[in-house]
């Protein structure tokens, strides 16, 4: 491939490429690397197969059946949009995959919107509460992405639990700490009209 390709032309090619045969929302999944040695050949050309080689060795394979399918084509946008002077190595690819910026998963949170795998999930779970209740809006961000890492690393290490795959559908997921909310939002009535009572009777006792 010509280096001096236009990097729009690129990212046009890439957009239009076929996706994985296999659906790849799971987790140790083999034809994340062979999909990734397709479109790698194509935005390196023959400088990737010296490099990296035709096929890829058993650790891409291992690593790369790790990620989502989101994960691996954001890091193969990247190769092309931060115009990489060389073939990126093993560790460097997973960065470009994995740390990225978790805006859109704390604003589909905040909305209640479907997580869209089992690290936002997860992570809903440990911070909802504070994030949406306790924190202010910098501070919750802040402990939204610490969280997210943090299972993120989890799931790599094949340590974080997996949900039924039936909850990644496309409605809405609501965390247990979501259910607290809504809970105590129905029990506002309830508490207003228990406080009236009691300070009718402590005003009953004091006027005695």
């Amino acid at each position: 491939m010509n280096k001096s390709m236009d990097i729009k032309t690129l990212v046009k090619n890439f957009q239009h490429t076929k996706e994985p045969e296999t659906q790849m929302t799971n987790i140790d999944n083999p034809m994340n690397a062979k999909w990734l040695w397709e479109q790698m050949a194509d935005i390196w050309g023959e400088q990737w197969m010296r490099e990296r080689g035709e096929q890829p060795s058993s650790m891409w394979i291992t690593e790369l059946s790790q990620i989502t399918s989101s994960h691996l084509q954001r890091g193969v946008k990247r190769v092309i949009s931060e115009r990489l002077g060389w073939p990126p190595s093993l560790p460097l690819f997973l960065s470009l995959c994995l740390d990225f910026d978790t805006t859109e998963a704390y604003n589909r949170m905040i909305n209640r919107k479907p997580a869209l795998d089992d690290v936002e999930y997860y992570t809903r779970s440990d911070v909802s509460f504070q994030c949406k209740r306790v924190l202010d809006d910098t501070k919750a961000r802040a402990l939204f992405n610490k969280v997210f890492k943090l299972k993120l690393e989890l799931r790599r290490k094949g340590k974080l639990p997996i949900r039924d795959q039936k909850l990644l559908s496309s409605e809405s997921v609501v965390t247990e700490c979501d259910k607290e909310i809504s809970e105590r939002e129905n029990r506002k009535p309830e508490m207003k009209l228990h406080k009236a009572r009691m300070a009718r009777i402590k005003a009953a006792l004091n006027n005695h």
